[in-house]
């Protein structure tokens, strides 16, 4: 594949279900990129996507990596490791949804693959391309406690064969993974399976080497959509809506209490941050980051060693929780 020119990088998906289609639709109409054509398990979901978005449907997935320079890997988790391990044997770039495999031993393969070919490999942990997410490291500099609330409701045709911890609450780890850059020395957690056959609800307390502690809580059972993060660090507390993408910062001005006739109270000045450096669908920033990547051979935002990073976690607190024996 020819980098630095004008040619634009030509993208093929394979996985044509909720998240793949997602993709299709962003890289159809996306700068500097091509979209070569779909493929799925499911051919006449695969025919009906491409012709919505009117391009080519490929019955093998050979076929598309042989008409493609780089390919989103958009299929169940326990699938990820065994296809983009061949597209990046055959000299593909890849972007593979979170996780970025069903154990570490394949996470760790696949990184060694990546950095002895040369090639990009990137995770879809798309959460950190949320535009709040994207001002973070500008705005934490010495953390005391962090925490992440990451709550969905129900919904029965979403439930697969992973739980809470993998579906929603690794984004949280590798936020703050990314954000630290520090060793766990200690994860607590507990979880409990509600509607499903795997867990529904999960909270976990996990301590870094420098003291800081980040609390999750994560559950696919509520009534209410949040996705919510809190930074509580020196002189000042960060309270960061990843929904509506906004970002407060309170700062106390004086600590004293003042009194009037009725009440009581202390003086607080708080920073909205309404206009971010940048805004956007995570998933098109996502995709522009893998595609820039992609031309200049830069390393992606995501690599793979940060979803490793943030699988391990991820399984530790499983671990924690009772659901899965030591690899």
């Amino acid at each position: 594949m020819a980098t630095n020119s004008n040619a634009p990088v030509r993208v093929g998906i394979l996985g044509t279900g909720n998240m793949g289609g997602n993709h299709v639709r962003i890289l159809q109409s996306l700068p500097g990129a091509e979209l070569v054509g779909v493929v799925d398990s499911d051919p006449e979901r695969a025919r009906r996507c491409a012709k919505k978005h009117e391009t080519r449907f490929y019955p093998e997935f050979g076929e598309l990596m042989a008409n493609a320079d780089a390919v989103v890997i958009a299929v169940p988790t326990d699938l990820h490791y065994s296809f983009s391990m061949e597209a990046l044997e055959n000299g593909l770039d890849v972007l593979v949804e979170k996780p970025i495999a069903d154990t570490l031993e394949h996470a760790n393969k696949l990184c060694e693959t990546a950095r002895r070919l040369g090639r990009v490999l990137q995770v879809g942990h798309v959460e950190r391309f949320n535009p709040v997410c994207l001002e973070l490291p500008r705005l934490v500099k010495s953390p005391l406690l962090i925490s992440c609330e990451r709550l969905s409701s129900y919904t029965p045709s979403w439930i697969g064969t992973t739980g809470v911890i993998i579906d929603l609450m690794i984004h949280d780890l590798d936020i703050v993974l990314s954000l630290l850059g520090e060793e766990v020395t200690e994860v607590n957690a507990v979880s409990a399976t509600v509607m499903s056959s795997t867990e529904d609800l999960a909270l976990a307390q996990v301590v870094f080497e420098s003291g800081v502690i980040a609390n999750f809580t994560s559950s696919r059972v509520s009534q209410a959509k949040i996705r919510r993060l809190s930074i509580t660090q020196e002189g000042e507390f960060l309270s960061v809506d990843m929904l509506r993408q906004n970002i407060s910062i309170h700062h106390h001005v004086v600590s004293n209490y003042f009194h009037d006739k009725r009440t009581g109270y202390r003086q607080e000045a708080v920073t909205d941050m309404p206009y971010l450096s940048r805004y956007g669908e995570p998933l098109r920033l996502e995709l522009e980051s893998f595609v820039d990547s992609v031309v200049e051979r830069t390393p992606p935002v995501v690599s793979g060693e940060d979803g490793t990073r943030a699988l391990g976690l991820a399984l530790r607190i499983l671990r924690e929780c009772g659901l899965r024996a030591d690899e």
